[in-house]
């Protein structure tokens, strides 16, 4: 059967409508793709931690949770006080990215003290936490824990300690460098001695 001209001219504007309904639907489509990744780009998300006691955490946009504090404080604390002559200074380094500004001058002044005497007496130390508790004083967190600290001489064990800390934390934006959301505005940790069982002094 000879189709005729208006037959023709049938089928192209079908075909036209067609594409231009697909053209619409692309448009829409990636209007839509593009409003997504806005959204997902510029809205706050929660993050993801592990707890030193646990499974891994949620916290929601806005949120400080006691739990990430508490564990927070934690990580801090076995992170200084778990160092040898080799890493102590690494770990000053990685604790210092937390600290307030204020904080700082006090930090890095026990810090270098720290550093000569874990140096010049060879002393290595390992942490185990027995309880950790957080308590609220608007704006401000603050952790106490109370652990057990093993003491070398080199290679040696010399003593085990009962030891406290008090860790001051402040609510900040988080970032990509600090996700926490915390600063360190106060650390009170009991002092490294020497096997003679006297701390260093300024």
């Amino acid at each position: 059967m000879t189709r005729t001209p208006l037959d023709l001219w049938g089928t192209l504007q079908a075909k036209a409508l067609r594409l231009e309904a697909a053209v619409v639907l692309l448009a829409l489509a990636t209007c839509g793709l593009t409003g997504l990744t806005v959204w997902q780009a510029t809205r706050p998300v929660p993050i993801y931690y592990i707890p030193a006691t646990g499974g891994p955490g949620l916290v929601q946009p806005g949120e400080v949770a006691n739990a990430m504090v508490v564990d927070f404080a934690q990580q801090l604390v076995l992170l200084l006080a778990n160092v040898t002559p080799q890493t102590v200074a690494a770990v000053h380094r990685e604790v210092v990215k937390y600290c307030h500004p204020q904080f700082l001058p006090q930090f890095q002044a026990q810090a270098e003290r720290e550093q000569a005497l874990i140096k010049e007496q060879q002393l290595s130390s390992q942490l185990s936490i027995r309880e950790a508790v957080g308590t609220i004083a608007p704006p401000y967190r603050q952790v106490t824990i109370a652990a057990l600290r093993r003491v070398y001489v080199g290679k040696l064990p010399v003593r085990d300690e009962e030891v406290r800390a008090e860790v001051i934390l402040l609510p900040v934006r988080p970032s990509t460098l600090n996700p926490y959301g915390l600063v360190v505005t106060g650390l009170r940790l009991t002092p490294l001695a020497g096997p003679e069982g006297s701390a260093r002094r300024p």
